[in-house]
Formats: C-alpha cells, sequence, structure tokens
C-alpha cells in the first residue's frame, strides 16, 4: 500500500514538473544581472511570470495601455517579428562619461547593457519572442 502512494505521488510529481518544464519551454526565460560594490546577482526571469503579471494590472490600466499602443500596434508587433530575423546587431548605444547604455540583439535575445561609474553594472537578457506575446497581450 505505501508504495502504490509513493508511485502516485512521484507520478503526480513528474507530472507537475512535466507541465512547468513545457510552460517555460514556450514562454521562455530571461535573466537580470547586477554587479555593484554591494552585491553580485544574477536572477533568472521565467516569462511566464510576467505574462501572468499581466493579469494582476487594473483593468482601467489595461485600457489606457492598449489605447496607447493602438495607433502603433501593427508597426511595434510587426517591428518586434522582424527583430527575430535580424542578424545580432547593436541597435542602440549611449555613452557618456559616466555610463553607458546599450541595446542589443544577441541571438533570440533582447539585452539591455547598462555600465554605470557610480551605480555598476546591469544587463538584462528578455527572449524576443516572449516580448511579442506580452505585447499581443497588452495589445489585445
Amino acid at each position: 500500500m505505501l508504495v502504490k502512494i509513493a508511485v502516485g505521488f512521484l507520478a503526480a510529481f513528474l507530472g507537475l514538473f512535466s507541465a512547468c518544464t513545457v510552460v517555460l519551454l514556450q514562454t521562455g526565460v530571461g535573466s537580470v544581472y547586477v554587479d555593484n560594490e554591494d552585491v553580485s546577482l544574477w536572477l533568472p526571469l521565467p516569462m511566464a511570470l510576467a505574462e501572468i503579471g499581466l493579469w494582476c494590472i487594473p483593468k482601467e490600466e489595461r485600457r489606457q495601455v492598449r489605447e496607447e499602443l493602438a495607433p502603433v500596434k501593427d508597426l511595434v508587433l510587426a517591428g518586434v517579428q522582424e527583430l527575430q530575423n535580424c542578424p545580432d546587431a547593436t541597435l542602440v548605444e549611449v555613452k557618456t562619461p559616466d555610463e553607458s547604455v546599450s541595446v542589443l540583439k544577441e541571438g533570440n535575445d533582447l539585452v539591455i547593457d547598462v555600465d554605470s561609474r557610480s551605480d555598476g553594472k546591469v544587463r538584462v537578457e528578455l527572449p524576443i519572442h516572449s516580448l511579442e506575446r506580452i505585447l499581443h497581450s497588452l495589445t489585445g
């Protein structure tokens, strides 16, 4: 009897683990890296959490975002789709004496690099296909 219960728990655990793996593979995983004199930290960002987080935005705020994005919705979505097909490149680069900010396309990711003399370094990597899904959710 105890063996049957253990096998049942194992089967349930494997099923849940498999379902979570499928969701993560479909939605992607980004990351944030922070490095300064106080902290050195790397955090994975399951993009499924970002999509779920959209549901937590109050309806009025979501409606306002939809209205603001409506005039450029098709253009933004087309741009994100085309970005996936582009070769790796630096899209934006801004440098001042105290900091530099770069937005890059690396592989299937959109990468934002910030290097500040006073605040340290921050690197955010986001899967482009996940950004497209989030934009679709935001724009309706």
